[in-house]
C-alpha cells in the first residue's frame, strides 16, 4: 500500500490530483520542458526504461503526495524510438470548489495572467 505524503500542501482543499504526461524529444529543448510549470525542464526516462519499468506498455503510477494510482498507457507512442523519445510525468491540483482566502498562496496566478 502507498501512503500520501503526511504534509501535502493541499491537504483537507477540495480538489482532485492529476498527473500530465509528456513524450518529448530531449534534444529539442523547446519541447523538453513543463510549460504549465514555468518552463521547468523535464526529467525524463526513455520510454524503453519506462516499458522496464511497467513489464510492458501499460502501468501505474504513484502521486507522491496523495499516494492515489494513476494509470499510463505508453501504447500511443508505439511508432516512435522508444531509446531516443523521453517520457516525463508531472503532477497537480485541480480545486474543485472556490478556493478559501487562507488557501490563495496555493494558488499563485499563471504567469501568462499577470
Amino acid at each position: 500500500m502507498v501512503r500520501p505524503t503526511p504534509n501535502y500542501r493541499y491537504q483537507g482543499i477540495p480538489g482532485t490530483a492529476l498527473i500530465d504526461v509528456h513524450v518529448y524529444d530531449p534534444n529539442d529543448k523547446a519541447a523538453a520542458v513543463d510549460k504549465r510549470h514555468g518552463n521547468k525542464p523535464l526529467r525524463g526516462h526513455p520510454i524503453s526504461q519506462w516499458r522496464k519499468k511497467f513489464g510492458g506498455d501499460e502501468g501505474d503510477v504513484v502521486h507522491p503526495g496523495t499516494g492515489n494510482k494513476h494509470h499510463v498507457s505508453l501504447k500511443p507512442h508505439a511508432h516512435l524510438d522508444p531509446d531516443k523519445t523521453y517520457l516525463a510525468i508531472t503532477y497537480r491540483f485541480r480545486p474543485t470548489q472556490p478556493i478559501r482566502p487562507e488557501h490563495q498562496y496555493l494558488f499563485p496566478p499563471a504567469p501568462w495572467k499577470k
